[in-house]
């Protein structure tokens, strides 16, 4: 049965990465939620999507690697969303007293910088979350190589989106993300894809690999239902207590 995970929390109906949205993905009893964390300069390991403020942060352009958290949790992140207003950038390690027991943590590493996995293991170690509840996903194939090679019993998953660029087939692409995927040691991927694809084909092959397969982000309750149906094991979401509400009952 496909997991649901609240992407960047409920992030339809609270500001992206705050923790008003994490705490909506667990009011709403989704399977987890999934952030991004990045170090600032003084190594305070936050969450955002982006490496600059601006877009989430009132157009405030800072750069998260070279600032420092003093200056960095004075922004507001309410991401112009009524009701929110000056909600702040959380800390990775705020943001993990939202996540119940037994739900996943879907924790992109969003830079090419190994510091931050040994950041996000002492902060979900001190915070005494259990390691299986945390999936490690990234698109940076060093981050994940280096990840399995040091956490080899904690779940890691190769992010990648799947374009139409026509030179390949979807199912030439799909053997080079596998063979890719196991030369890495993940324990599978989490993947982008147009919604006219076969996905059917696509999860049974990612399967019988013997790697889970995870999709991102997918908001329209009819693509995820054909995600559901072909097996995927999770389905990411800006609205996952939506989306599986209406799945569930089609």
């Amino acid at each position: 049965m496909a997991k649901w995970i609240s992407h960047r929390g409920e992030s339809a109906d609270a500001p992206e990465n705050t923790l008003p949205a994490f705490k909506l993905a667990l009011e709403r009893n989704t399977d987890g939620f999934e952030t991004d964390i990045h170090l600032t300069a003084d190594n305070v390991l936050i969450c955002c999507h982006d490496a600059n403020t601006f877009r989430t942060c009132q157009g405030v352009s800072m750069i998260i690697e070279q600032s420092k958290w003093e200056d960095l949790k004075q922004l507001d992140a309410s991401y112009n969303r009524t009701g929110f207003e000056n909600v702040s950038l959380p800390l990775f390690a705020d943001s993990l007293k939202y996540l119940g027991k037994d739900k996943l943590y879907y924790v992109e590493i969003k830079e090419n910088d190994l510091r931050v996995m040994d950041a996000m293991i002492r902060e979900v170690d001190a915070a005494g979350i259990e390691r299986k509840q945390i999936v490690m996903i990234s698109f940076h194939a060093d981050v994940v190589r280096a990840y399995k090679e040091k956490y080899p019993k904690m779940e890691a998953l190769f992010l990648y989106y799947i374009g139409k660029d026509g030179e390949k087939t979807l199912a030439e692409k799909t053997d080079d993300l596998i063979s890719r995927t196991k030369e890495l040691k993940a324990d599978g991927v989490d993947v982008g894809m147009a919604p006219d694809e076969d996905f059917n084909t696509f999860v049974k092959k990612v399967h019988d690999a013997g790697l889970k397969c995870a999709v991102w982000t997918v908001d329209q309750p009819v693509v995820a239902k054909r995600w559901v149906e072909a097996g995927v094991d999770a389905v990411t979401s800006n609205c996952a207590a939506k989306a599986q509400k209406w799945v569930e009952s089609h």
